[in-house]
């Protein structure tokens, strides 16, 4: 179970993948849309219009305040900044992944992390032996009527902690593997250069995806 990090403490995932990154551009492009209607509704002039649209950039990524405004542009602009969170659709449900073996105090404690983990906004993806307490848990949505994402892997039932190391280790590599494989078709689909995701030759990492 991966608890230590940005993501857990924060209760946001801050690593943003394609899907966060083309929710941000939507969301920034009906902004500029919504300004260039309240701009041509108030009659403000298409040169001040952009103007606006390179300052709320400006805004985002630096913080910084336009001073070459009209009056009339500067108190759209203002209304803009402070009636939307720009960042907000950048943010998505993170997933942990919880391996445990099937000793009621290991099982206990997973139950206990999922329960920490879920309230702040994580999906839940638990790799174990069947246990009908740790998939009721797994599976109840904690906020009601919203997404939440959870999967169990039911590993062969051994009753030993120390063969289900091995029995899961097998459903990571192949979790890896598929996942290395689906970044890096969706990275070419992109034309992203050089990107080097490659199960068998990744880059910059020591040792390649292998299963066995």
């Amino acid at each position: 179970e991966f608890k230590h990090g940005p993501n857990t403490i924060l209760g946001k995932n801050t690593v943003f993948g394609v899907k966060s990154v083309r929710n941000f551009t939507r969301n920034f492009n009906d902004v500029l849309a919504n300004v260039d209607e309240i701009a041509e509704r108030r009659g403000i002039s298409r040169a001040d219009t952009r103007k606006i649209n390179k300052a709320l950039v400006d805004y985002i990524f630096w913080g910084t305040i336009p001073f070459n405004l009209s009056l009339e542009a500067d108190k759209l602009f203002k209304n803009t900044i402070t009636q939307n969170d720009f960042f907000s659709t950048l943010y998505r449900h993170y997933p942990l992944i919880y391996v445990t073996g099937p000793d009621k105090r290991d099982v206990n404690l997973t139950i206990s992390q999922i329960n920490t983990h879920k309230i702040r906004g994580a999906d839940t993806y638990v790799i174990a032996e069947e246990n009908e307490q740790l998939h009721n848990n797994a599976s109840e949505n904690p906020h009601k009527g919203k997404y939440y994402g959870w999967n169990y892997v039911i590993l062969p039932k051994t009753g030993d902690s120390l063969l289900t190391c091995f029995s899961a280790s097998v459903v990571l590599q192949l979790l890896a593997l598929k996942m290395s494989v689906r970044k890096m078709k969706k990275l070419d689909k992109l034309n992203v250069k050089d990107h080097g995701v490659h199960p068998d030759v990744p880059k910059n990492v020591s040792k390649s995806i292998t299963v066995d």
